[in-house]
């Protein structure tokens, strides 16, 4: 009886370490056919790694529709697609935790996705803030007290998009205002797959 107990229990187990994955809102433009199409969502995550001084953003591009088909028809050829960006971070390049105090730094950072990786030149921005003290029921880190904003394009010839159905030619613009980062513990590296190892 006992272990029927806890195998009951072990479900919410698994959700409660799921749920503490805290989402980031990503903004992401381009333009087909002279229309210019944009989504703005929960889409994307955004995890440090004390361990490797590396951040990494996972963007997920099916979290991006809207559910409404002619305003999701430019995000038909990335349906199921992953883009990962990963850049080094030495955890003294972190500001002081103290009432908006903030840094950017340019960093030289890789884009992954369709299995090409490019390189990214990309200035990161990092806040503190009077509500750095709340970590929104994550357990207790540093780093889940800053907020991150950072912002690139691609062009998607590089990424082989112009070859799907709808041929996206037209550079995206990608996005993160104050992303919320997530501390990459042991056992968390199937969140960030392909950009972990590289």
């Amino acid at each position: 009886m006992r272990w029927l107990y806890i195998l009951a229990l072990l479900p919410f187990g698994v959700f409660s370490q799921t749920q503490s994955i805290i989402s980031s809102i990503a903004g992401v433009r381009t333009c087909l056919n002279n229309t210019e199409c944009s989504s703005s969502r929960s889409a994307s995550y955004l995890f440090y790694d004390e361990a490797k001084n590396a951040f990494y953003l996972k963007l997920d591009f099916t979290a991006l529709r809207t559910g409404v088909d002619s305003m999701d028809t430019w995000l038909d050829d990335l349906k199921g697609k992953y883009l990962y960006l990963k850049a080094i971070l030495r955890k003294e390049e972190f500001p002081m935790l103290s009432n908006s105090n903030a840094k950017s730094y340019p960093v030289n950072a890789q884009v992954y996705m369709n299995e090409v990786w490019e390189d990214q030149p990309v200035e990161i921005s990092i806040f503190t803030t009077e509500n750095s003290q709340l970590n929104y029921g994550q357990t207790v880190s540093n780093y889940n007290r800053y907020k991150v904003s950072f912002g690139f394009s691609l062009d998607p010839k590089t990424f082989k998009l112009d070859t799907m159905p709808h041929h996206l030619t037209e550079t995206i613009f990608i996005s993160i205002g104050l992303g919320f980062i997530n501390e990459l513990e042991p056992g968390m590296e199937k969140f960030v797959k392909e950009a972990y190892d590289h």
